[in-house]
């Protein structure tokens, strides 16, 4: 549910002033609204998320020359600082908290098995689980059919296949097509090109997370017992569990694609940089 751990980069955010509009229809507090987010443990899950988000992408900056590099870390680190990221998250989230399901949302994460999960959650995205669950996919394999089914059953509860094109595709579409449409339009490629392009990265993403996600919910979950994970199903397949995922999943895809913007116009800078001779004659005499 929360596992956002394949990171890409990457639509759907709702304006400040709907948001408080629905916070306020649903009558929520922010004492309230900090109440379950710290319950459930998001704060932190958030924050680790940027990070990991970072740290994946500042890996690109390889291919550039250095003072591209350098520029290109920096743009990284600003548009996925962890406590702006955690804030964007938090405003989207408020909004879409709903009154009627705190109640079942509270029992659980409340609950000695909530709360038991909860803190595997937060270990799971730290760096070096992140890493290392990669390496669980051999001991993925030889997993029970009964846990292979729960992990199933899970994903189909929280909705993975659905949010998985979101998180994966709309902050790369909001990023590239930032950068494209900041550029100068000499240093733009065609729009059939550029949408084959995207399209092309998006499908060869998309599997690759797809193909991870099960391996990452089973090495995330592997230290509770099949019981204890189907007690969680159960609550992720109830209604408050159901819109809880709901809003969790779509604030963070929010607030990846509002970093994925700023990002895209970031990087449009440094290339308009990197096309001008250090006189600041563009290339060609242009």
């Amino acid at each position: 549910m929360k596992l956002v751990r394949i990171l890409i980069v990457l639509f759907v955010f709702s304006t400040a002033f709907a948001q408080t509009l629905f916070s306020q229809e649903n009558n929520l507090s922010p004492e309230k609204i900090e109440e379950v987010i710290g319950m459930a443990g998001l704060e932190s899950q958030v924050e680790s998320t940027a990070d990991l988000i970072a740290e994946s992408m500042k890996m690109y900056s390889f291919s550039l020359k250095r003072d591209a590099s350098l520029k290109y870390d920096v743009l990284i680190g600003k548009a996925y600082e962890k406590t702006r990221f955690y804030s964007d998250f938090k405003k989207i989230f408020s909004g879409k908290l709903r009154v009627a399901d705190i109640p079942g949302i509270e029992k659980w994460f409340s609950s000695p098995l909530g709360i038991k999960i909860t803190e595997i959650e937060k270990k799971s995205l730290s760096p070096e689980s992140a890493k290392a669950f990669v390496d669980y996919l051999p001991q993925s394999l030889s997993l029970s059919e009964k846990r292979k089914n729960l992990v199933r059953e899970f994903l189909k509860a929280t909705f993975a296949d659905e949010f998985s094109e979101k998180i994966v595709c709309e902050p790369m579409t909001v990023m590239i097509t930032a950068t494209r449409e900041s550029v100068p339009g000499r240093m733009r490629r065609g729009e059939t090109v550029f949408r084959e392009n995207l399209d092309g990265i998006e499908r060869e993403a998309l599997i690759r997370y797809r193909f991870l996600l099960p391996v990452s919910t089973a090495y995330a979950y592997r230290d509770i017992s099949d019981e204890e994970f189907s007690i969680m199903i159960d609550f992720y397949n109830s209604p408050p569990g159901r819109n809880f995922t709901v809003a969790v999943m779509e604030s963070v895809i929010s607030a990846m694609n509002i970093a994925a913007r700023d990002c895209g116009s970031g990087m449009a800078r440094i290339i308009r940089d990197a096309g001008e001779k250090p006189s600041g004659t563009k290339v060609n005499g242009e």
